[in-house]
């Protein structure tokens, strides 16, 4: 098989990235790379990183290689020798990637809100809004915004110390030192910085040494005026298992969502990546692509990528049919999903952190009984089913109940903007996922 060149290579990273999200730059870094007759390789510093990639990330790597080159390699890991280069955007000392800034971030109704407490949070570290947390779902820019503080922040200060981490870098670098003894180094590391960003923190529920270190970690930097960002897929409320403290101290602050974007978002996203890149790719596949990937900007932008990376290997121009047959398992996998009662409890039971069986029990504390309404009202807005089958199928209700859910719920959105933005999420993760 044939070599690949360095943009071939640039957009298999790119497939890997969107692929695993944000633990790509502890493990992808600083990777390498040869193409040896059929056999891909790829080479990391350590035995420890090929060690855990391989047993993690093995399919997501060979599903990327695939994607971008359309040929079936045989995998192998090797370890990185001295003299290898590869480069890569991204600060060695504080993780920060240089291409995740605000002028490329593309601002919509869904972050609107994240952005603007983000680029405040830049111009004003460590003061009015510290801690930050964002949350949403995988994929919505999240990262990105991360990045972009300290990407501004070093951008008016060189000086400044800013320091990306993620959860489960922070876990592995903690438990390293613990088992070398280094552990003043890690302290000194993470509480002698000006902006502390920790990505995912909802990776750190059930590790009580690892949330003890984290919970000194912030108490130092917050009493020492610096700022602090944290995301998670949840609010802090919401992370069960995490310790009250860090929730109560995480809730202090400034607290911002980003929710799936819109189609108009959609379609400005796609369009920013088109002319970045300069793809050339009309108006109207863009508005396909928009209409059909309703997800996350991930999934978004990774369509995109795949349409251009057929056209490029087919020398085939983009159309409309093109656009189509490329996409179509992913569209097809989507029809396929049967959405059900036992479907809907289950995303419900997730978002609140209350079980099936007490979705289904005659429990009627307010942390039960509300979800199970609002599991109801998703039973009649997305399934066929009868009032009285919702009923028997939320622990044999009457008809009636499921009626004063419904109208409870519908009430309740036209008041309350976050219970709206929640229903419309579970109502997408439903139809989609």
């Amino acid at each position: 098989m044939s070599k690949i060149n360095q943009e071939t290579w640039k957009r298999i990273l790119s497939e890997i990235e969107r692929d695993i999200g944000t633990n790509y730059d502890f493990w992808f870094g600083n990777v390498g790379y040869s193409i040896e007759q059929d056999d891909f390789v790829l080479k990391f510093p350590t035995e420890h990183q090929i060690s855990f990639v391989e047993k993690r990330y093995s399919d997501n790597i060979e599903n990327a290689i695939f994607n971008v080159t359309a040929n079936k390699y045989n995998l192998k890991f090797e370890i990185l020798e001295e003299d290898t280069v590869n480069t890569v955007e991204k600060d060695d000392i504080n993780n920060i990637i240089s291409r995740y800034t605000f002028d490329n971030f593309v601002v919509g109704k869904s972050n609107e809100f994240a952005h603007a407490a983000a680029f405040s949070v830049g111009e004003s570290p460590g003061s009015l809004y510290n801690p930050l947390f964002i949350y949403g779902n995988s994929g919505l820019g999240k990262t990105h915004l991360m990045h972009a503080i300290g990407n501004y922040m070093l951008e008016e200060d060189p000086n400044l110390r800013p320091m990306y981490v993620s959860s489960e870098q922070f876990t592995n670098e903690l438990v390293e030192a613990l088992r070398k003894d280094t552990t003043p180094e890690f302290r000194k590391k993470y509480r002698n910085v000006d902006l502390l960003l920790v990505d995912d923190i909802q990776f750190l529920i059930g590790k009580e040494g690892i949330q003890e270190e984290f919970f000194h970690t912030f108490n130092v930097l917050y009493q020492n005026e610096k700022q602090i960002v944290v995301t998670s897929d949840k609010p802090p409320k919401e992370l069960k298992g995490l310790e009250t403290r860090i929730i109560t101290r995480l809730g202090g602050g400034l607290i911002a969502d980003i929710m799936t974007p819109d189609i108009e978002t959609r379609i400005a996203i796609l369009r920013n990546k088109n002319e970045q890149e300069g793809f050339g790719i009309t108006d109207n596949i863009i508005d396909y692509i928009a209409e059909n990937i309703d997800s996350n900007i991930r999934e978004l932008e990774g369509a995109l990528l795949k349409i251009v990376a057929y056209s490029n290997l087919t020398s085939r121009e983009v159309d409309l049919d093109m656009a189509h047959h490329v996409l179509k398992d992913v569209l097809e996998q989507r029809k396929k999903i049967k959405i059900d009662s036992n479907r809907i409890k289950n995303f419900v039971s997730y978002q609140y952190g209350v079980s099936i069986e007490e979705l289904e029990s005659k429990k009627r504390p307010k942390n039960i009984a509300y979800p199970r309404q609002i599991a109801m009202y998703l039973c009649r807005d997305l399934t066929d089913l009868s009032l009285p089958k919702i009923g028997a199928d939320f622990g044999g209700r009457d008809h009636t109940t499921v009626i004063h859910a419904v109208e409870k719920i519908e009430t309740d959105i036209k008041k309350d903007p976050n219970l709206k933005n929640t229903i419309n999420e579970l109502r997408r993760k439903i139809k989609s996922n």
